[in-house]
């Protein structure tokens, strides 16, 4: 009888509390913003411990008066990408011309090419307009059902080149050979087909995956790792690879 009385009046005390405090939802505290924001800090330290009486010590640590020398580093990396609404709005003002549905095609294309990252979506939008305007073209691009496959009407931009080379150039030696493997194959691979492709397995396959996923080169899911954007695998594949790495790549894509 105890408990049921205490059952009876934890209900009461419930529901004389759903009465007092409404519950209140805002959906537009989860609505999705016109960007994303995200990055990483990283740091290190370390401390050298030291032998004064070493016949060295003198010329390579000049000015260290103590038997430990101590060193610190760090990184800090902002990114961020544009989601479609702001990404349209954007290509609004630098192709004033088009109309609704021509800058949906645009903004559907961008988005394929550059995942929204903000210096890849910019330079392609202003090259766009840049390479309408040299060739005296009339009507838009992407044109209607070519959306995704048309070829752009100028030149990849110089900066946006530079910018992927020099990105990749900072790669560890392992990442590079395995997004050099990802350019050349094209679309989704799976990890093992990577592993074969380069020679790696195991931990070294694993942390070169993992160091382009972190870095946003390559995106993962259960049938395999493809490119973010798509004109990062272009570039790659056209200005990073070799003939001759080509060539052997394509025989262990044959081999698999």
């Amino acid at each position: 009888m105890r408990l049921a009385a205490a059952l009876a009046a934890a209900c009461l005390a419930g529901a004389a509390l759903g009465q007092q405090d409404e519950y209140k939802f805002d959906v537009g505290k989860f609505e999705k913003k016109p960007y994303e924001l995200g990055g990483y800090l990283e740091a290190k330290g370390e401390r050298l411990w030291l032998d004064p009486g070493a016949a060295l010590y003198p010329l390579q640590f000049q000015g260290v008066s103590g038997p430990t020398d101590d060193a610190g580093s760090a990184v800090a990396e902002l990114a961020g990408t544009l989601r479609r609404d702001a990404l349209r709005a954007l290509a609004g003002r630098i192709l004033p011309d088009y109309d609704d549905e021509a800058l949906d095609r645009l903004t559907r294309r961008v988005l394929a090419d550059s995942a929204g990252l903000p210096l890849l979506a910019v330079e392609l939008l202003h090259a766009v307009a840049l390479g309408l305007d040299l060739r005296g073209e009339e009507g838009t691009w992407p044109a209607p059902l070519r959306t995704l496959d048309q070829t752009m009407p100028g030149d990849l931009p110089d900066v946006v080149v530079g910018a992927i080379r020099a990105g990749f150039r900072r790669l560890t030696g392992e990442a590079q050979r395995v997004l050099a493997a990802a350019a050349v194959h094209g679309g989704r691979v799976p990890a093992a087909v990577l592993g074969r492709m380069t020679g790696l397995s195991g931990g070294p396959l694993a942390a070169a995956l993992d160091e382009l996923e972190w870095q946003r080169w390559l995106v993962a899911d259960p049938r395999g790792y493809d490119f973010v954007a798509r004109i990062v695998q272009v570039v790659i594949e056209r200005d990073m690879v070799t003939p001759g790495q080509r060539e052997r790549l394509r025989q262990a894509i044959a081999a698999t």
